[in-house]
């Protein structure tokens, strides 16, 4: 991957923000809330999530959606699994996240059926399925609900359900089409377009692209100008897929100096009954600046019962005129955009500065904008760095994003790429989707930060959830750098062999060793982590941890060396840098068992018992034939007194061959009443193999078995490349797989003879799987 094809992903991300207007008073909320009322407590949870009437503040959003999920609200339970989805205000925890949106879905709740469904699709809390998520999305569809018919259309167009069906998908687009969902104007429109289920009619395409465009959907307006032949290119795509996580302030980039832009999407408002907006309109008449504000953009918006710049204009300039910071941005917002009035950049430059003046954030950071594009103004970046850098000390997260650019790029400030990490780090957790993609990049090139792909895919994959396409362009380029790096060597799989003891070797570096004898004086990582392991094996842990340290400074991705720096600190007793370390490996290989396994043991040496029965079943998923997980993972159950688990483990461990019987004696002195009648499943086996390319090697390999050496090990010492890993777990055996004659009939942790194919000679097993063992407590 170089620099240059991954940076485009900073292009077109300085963008314009429009604030909502001040919110109305939340005192008799507060007191319903307090009362116990579940809709005032999501309501109120609502009101600090989005910072209406009160200071921003998650934790407080937590709090109340926390108060009004607990009596079953489903807009508590939905709202709470957002936050716990995207991790804001509580932990994240998009398993906690999948549960919630569980239960508002179950309610009946179409935008958590949705969510849920997303879950689904993704693969994010729960195990991927694409038929839970084409049947959320369906029941969200029956209520008539937009976005789930747009999502359960995108699905059967991509055919997800079998063969793609885009007549239905083409209905479905269509009803939330008439619903003026932006989404499936521009999916309906793409089919058109592209003469997908229809005929082409490109008409049809900008019509509905238009539409769309006209509600200020970004990735609308970059399709109908491409149509109209402007030659512009496309803005980003839409912010986000979800209502859930669409920021009150929509977001549009600047127009380019003289060319038409299209319309400059306005802020929601509060008080949309027809009773509010009426107590507002004579509040407005009576010369009262804010309600002036509050009723120009509902006619902006449309919310008055029609869309009409022209009133919103006039009460804008109302307010405006009354130096009210709010309506000064709103105002010069119209005139960027040319809504109800010509547009004008250089008055639009003017209300810009007044509001910023006083004070107005979203107005500093749009004056930013306007220096950085000299729209209105006299192109300065200086001073355009100089309103970012105030918008953003205030927490306004698109001005930290366009900070963030400016100091990445040198523009009006020196070139510091730390501080631009920084920043963009800030408004990348503020939920800014361009910000996320922007500090994945940095991760991924290992500007201004440590170079950490796994990082990288993490902040990709945000941006993505909200819509952010021009992240996932970028995620890919970066898992093709992962898919092309070199696997490390297979590691040795260790047995935890005591009660409270487990313990598992350093792993074998993923490069060659240096020839023997030599120290040259400027040595490879390859060599510092021999040195390392040397240095380990002898007892000699801060001498290894120095090596390591060296090594991962030439080359910070190879996991091997983070997981053997993780294990020396924790013989040093530094159990909290040696799972703070063992987290990079687990990142870095997401895939292989050993590294949860290995984190494990550590949080398990360090009684941090909860904790490493996670990572342990983690570990099992990935590879459910080794042996000393489930034996460990007994010992844990047997501390917590879960003596049921805790058989079903030994058992299982013991049947998988694991020689250690401690644990199944100490069963039988303290609950032997807990046994019960259960063995390990045989009715539903999976399937692990060992794959060499020679048959003499085979036979050697049947040689070990016969003696009755461990397959997994076996298979990660011998296989060909990537067959190795996880000890040669292949997954669910089928008979619709095209497997060897014989194999469906061979018995459980029997093996089979070679069977030779043209990637080399395959030696098969049949293991038993308890999937109760491997769901989180």
């Amino acid at each position: 991957m170089t620099d240059k094809k991954i940076l485009t992903g900073f292009l077109a991300t300085l963008l314009l923000f429009a604030v909502p207007v001040a919110g109305a008073s939340v005192e008799d909320l507060a007191a319903n809330a307090e009362a116990g009322n579940p809709a005032a407590q999501a309501k109120l949870g609502q009101i600090y999530e989005n910072g209406r009437g009160v200071l921003q503040n998650n934790s407080r959003a937590a709090y109340w959606y926390t108060k009004a999920a607990d009596q079953g609200h489903a807009d508590g339970l939905r709202a709470l699994g957002v936050l716990y989805e995207i991790g804001r205000g509580v932990e994240k925890n998009p398993a906690r996240a999948a549960e919630l949106y569980r239960q508002a879905a179950e309610l009946g709740m179409a935008r958590a059926q949705v969510n849920l469904g997303i879950l689904y699709e993704t693969g994010t809390g729960v195990e991927q399925d694409i038929q839970q998520a084409l049947s959320w999305y369906e029941k969200a569809a029956a209520q008539g609900y937009p976005r789930g018919q747009t999502y359960l259309g995108i699905l059967l167009e991509k055919g997800a359900g079998g063969e793609p069906d885009l007549p239905r998908a083409r209905s479905l687009y269509e009803q939330a089409a008439g619903a003026n969902y932006s989404r499936a104007l521009v999916r309906l429109g793409m089919l058109h377009e592209r003469g997908l289920g229809v005929k082409v009619d490109l008409d049809k395409a900008r019509a509905c692209y238009k539409k769309a465009a006209d509600q200020g959907y970004p990735k609308a307006i970059g399709l109908y100008q491409r149509l109209l032949g402007s030659g512009a290119a496309p803005p980003p795509a839409p912010l986000t897929g979800r209502e859930d996580e669409v920021a009150d302030d929509e977001r549009q980039k600047m127009p380019p100096a003289g060319k038409a832009s299209m319309p400059v999407p306005a802020p929601p408002v509060p008080g949309t009954e027809a009773g509010t907006f009426d107590r507002h309109l004579q509040e407005a008449k009576n010369g009262n600046a804010e309600a002036q504000n509050i009723v120009g953009m509902h006619y902006l918006q449309g919310r008055a019962g029609v869309s009409d710049p022209v009133k919103a204009f006039y009460w804008l300039q109302k307010a405006a005129n009354q130096e009210n910071g709010d309506a000064l941005n709103n105002l010069g917002l119209l005139y960027v955009a040319g809504q109800g009035i010509s547009q004008d950049y250089g008055t639009a430059a003017l209300l810009f500065e007044k509001a910023a003046a006083r004070g107005n954030v979203a107005a500093q950071n749009n004056l930013g904008l306007m220096y950085t594009e000299g729209h209105g103004v006299e192109q300065s970046p200086e001073k355009a760095a100089v309103w970012f850098t105030k918008a953003a000390e205030q927490g306004n997260v698109a001005a930290q994003n366009n900070l963030g650019l400016m100091y990445n790029e040198g523009r009006g400030v020196e070139l510091d790429l730390t501080k631009a990490a920084s920043w963009l780090k800030k408004a990348a957790e503020g939920g800014h989707p361009a910000a996320q993609n922007n500090l994945a990049i940095m991760y991924a090139n290992g500007q201004g930060v440590e170079k950490n792909l796994q990082e990288a895919i993490n902040w990709f994959e945000k941006a993505i959830f909200q819509g952010y396409e021009k992240a996932r362009e970028n995620l890919e380029i970066v898992r093709q750098e992962l898919a092309a790096a070199p696997d490390p060597a297979p590691p040795d799989e260790a047995s935890g062999s005591s009660i409270g003891e487990p313990a598992r070797p350093l792993q074998e570096a993923a490069e060659p060793r240096p020839p023997s004898g030599t120290t040259p004086e400027t040595k490879s990582a390859a060599e510092y982590f021999h040195f390392g392991n040397v240095h380990a094996q002898e007892g000699r842990y801060e001498q290894a941890i120095a090596e390591f340290k060296k090594a991962i400074a030439l080359d910070p991705n190879n996991a091997n060396t983070y997981e053997n720096l993780a294990i020396s600190y924790a013989k040093t007793g530094d159990n909290a840098q040696a799972a703070k370390t063992m987290r990079i490996a687990v990142q870095l290989r997401p895939n292989d068992a050993t590294k949860y396994s290995t984190l494990g043991i550590i949080f398990h040496a360090n009684n941090e018992s909860d904790k490493a029965i996670v990572q342990y079943i983690y570990a099992a998923r990935l590879n459910p034939g080794l042996e000393w997980l489930y034996y460990n993972m007994a010992v844990i159950y047997i501390q917590q007194n879960k003596f049921e688990k805790a058989w079903k483990c030994a058992k299982l461990a013991k049947v998988l061959g694991h020689p250690e019987e401690s644990a199944l004696t100490e069963l039988r002195k303290i609950a032997p009443e807990a046994e019960g009648n259960w063995q390990p499943p045989s009715d539903n086996p999976h399937l692990r193999q060992i794959v060499v390319p020679t048959e003499e090697q085979a036979e050697d390999i049947l040689k070990h078995l016969r003696r009755g050496e461990n397959f997994g090990k076996l298979a990660a010492g011998y296989s060909l490349e990537a067959n190795g890993v996880n000890g040669g777990y292949i997954g669910p055996l089928s008979t619709e797989q095209e497997l060897p004659a014989g194999l469906i009939e061979l018995p459980i942790l029997t093996h089979s003879q070679p069977f030779k194919t043209a990637s080399g000679f395959h030696i098969y097993q049949k293991i038993p799987v308890a999937a109760e063992l491997l769901e989180l407590p």
